[in-house]
């Protein structure tokens, strides 16, 4: 079996948290990332970040006969929605999807195309019931994997210099995507007088940022390298991760591989990935008596094991189960 992964690096993820990591797949035969295309290392924010993923994506049909499997790892981002991939009975194409796909453009006419792949992959088990149930497309549930991180114990300073503090209850929040900052912001509203709590924020977007640095129970982080990242994962109490959706939530998953305990929306899609271990909410009240019972945390060998089913080596057993189910129809 040869393996031709189309898609990219994110950079926002950690060394450890990137889908990417799928082409270590053992029957990868070559990779295409848009960043060596023209133009393909632009900022993502700009619209001409388009022509490289135009140009990844025709360059990956016109060399996807060379292979036996074709796999557009960031499909729903990397495809050109007008233009479906024919099929062809000695060549079978994957797409893996893994945002919601009604806020994206051209929505629609990617869901008609969608149809042409032999395989499309879900991260989520919501995912796979909201194409089948809505769209009438079946897919398959396979979940992102990541590997334990390795990482040099360094503890960064937020923007004001300030280093953890081990004797408060410390809770981390990372990342942007599908967010509920709203949400977040009113805690660190309603808790701002409690001087047990400290909330720390990584990846939080600038408009975000301007809003929470009026608390003083927030401790706002510049950029950071993995090895402060992942030190301040292990430094803090519990993860903190208020979404509105999700499939695979790499903040979930990074907080796991550590052992930390995270609060979550019990929500589909978190559901999928998260230990029975952590702690659940379901709406405000409930979070609010949550974080208030809080006490001083320690590493879960619960969620530690949990944590091991994800690891990219099982999700490798299951994609080469996947392919070769694939190119035996």
């Amino acid at each position: 079996m040869k393996v031709l992964y189309s898609g990219f690096a994110d950079p926002s993820h950690s060394a450890f948290g990137g889908y990417h990591n799928i082409f270590n797949f053992p029957a990868c035969e070559k990779i295409l990332l848009s960043h060596n295309y023209f133009l393909g290392k632009l900022n993502r924010k700009y619209r001409l970040r388009r022509i490289p993923l135009g140009l990844l994506d025709l360059d990956t049909r016109r060399q996807r006969h060379k292979y036996d499997i074709t796999h557009l790892f960031y499909g729903e981002i990397t495809m050109i929605p007008f233009l479906p991939y024919p099929k062809d009975a000695k060549h079978k194409t994957v797409i893996t999807l893994h945002l919601d796909i009604e806020k994206q453009r051209f929505h629609k006419i990617f869901l008609k195309n969608l149809k042409s792949f032999d395989g499309i992959i879900v991260l989520s088990t919501q995912q796979q019931e909201y194409y089948r149930s809505k769209h009438g497309i079946e897919t398959t549930f396979i979940p992102h994997g990541f590997n334990t991180p390795i990482f040099n114990f360094k503890l960064p300073q937020d923007t004001h210099s300030n280093s953890i503090d081990q004797s408060r209850i410390n809770l981390i929040t990372s990342g942007k995507n599908y967010r509920d900052f709203e949400t977040l912001i009113k805690v660190a509203d309603h808790f701002k007088d409690d001087n047990r709590l400290i909330f720390h924020m990584v990846g939080t977007p600038g408009d975000i940022k301007l809003r929470l640095a009026a608390f003083p129970n927030v401790r706002i982080y510049p950029r950071i390298d993995n090895d402060e990242y992942y030190s301040l994962i292990k430094s803090c109490d519990y993860g903190f991760l208020p979404v509105t959706f999700a499939t695979a939530n790499n903040a979930l998953l990074e907080a796991q591989a550590i052992g930390i305990k995270s609060i979550l929306p019990r929500i589909p899609g978190i559901l999928d990935y998260a230990s029975e271990a952590n702690i659940f909410y379901h709406d405000y009240t409930d979070l609010i008596n949550i974080i208030s019972s809080l006490k001083k945390s320690s590493i879960s060998e619960d969620i530690l094991s949990h944590s091991h089913k994800f690891h990219w080596d099982n999700i490798y057993t299951r994609l080469n189960e996947y392919y070769t189910e694939l190119l035996s129809k």
